[in-house]
């Protein structure tokens, strides 16, 4: 039990770590092609965690193997693969956010906290509310209720950020 201590601590000291990179890498810009512009999440921050977090789960299965942890083994285990997988999922490129003078595209829909790669087109002029999930996704929505979503962790968030504020200077926020 003492072992799967120290990796918890490990684990927690990673994510704090991951966290604070993120919040240094955000400023960065996105990608400008065609007089569109694109953020994405970030591959700096997201493929390091998948790999931890897939080392993590290695370190479960030989806690389960060698150290006869059982059951507390499996959920740790379970629960470092699926962090993986979700962070994996989110790397799709159909979850990056567009916009251009006219309008913004993005994923449209929520699952487990994360994206999916369904999307959306929003033009600016529809845009009538700008929240925050519980998971930490940034979204827009319309009159008839459609969202885009995207999150601080996209690299140029800051920039569309701003941009957003130019646009929509007036949108409630919640």
């Amino acid at each position: 039990m003492f072992a799967f201590l120290k990796f918890t601590f490990i684990a927690v000291f990673v994510a704090i770590f991951m966290s604070w990179l993120a919040r240094i890498n955000r400023n960065h810009y996105g990608i400008k092609s065609e007089g569109r512009n694109r953020i994405a999440p970030n591959k700096f921050i997201f493929i390091p965690c998948i790999l931890i977090g897939l080392m993590f789960f290695c370190l479960g299965v030989y806690g389960i193997i060698v150290e006869d942890m059982g059951m507390f083994g499996w959920a740790f285990s379970l629960g470092f693969f699926l962090l993986s997988l979700i962070l994996f999922i989110s790397l799709n490129p159909k979850n990056d956010l567009i916009w251009t003078d006219e309008y913004v595209e993005g994923s449209t829909k929520l699952f487990f906290g994360t994206l999916i790669c369904k999307r959306t087109l929003i033009r600016w002029t529809e845009i009538t509310l700008v929240g925050t999930t519980t998971s930490g996704y940034a979204y827009l929505e319309t009159v008839d209720q459609r969202r885009i979503y995207w999150s601080y962790l996209y690299k140029g968030y800051s920039e569309f950020e701003k941009q957003f504020n130019k646009m929509c200077p007036s949108v409630a926020r919640v």
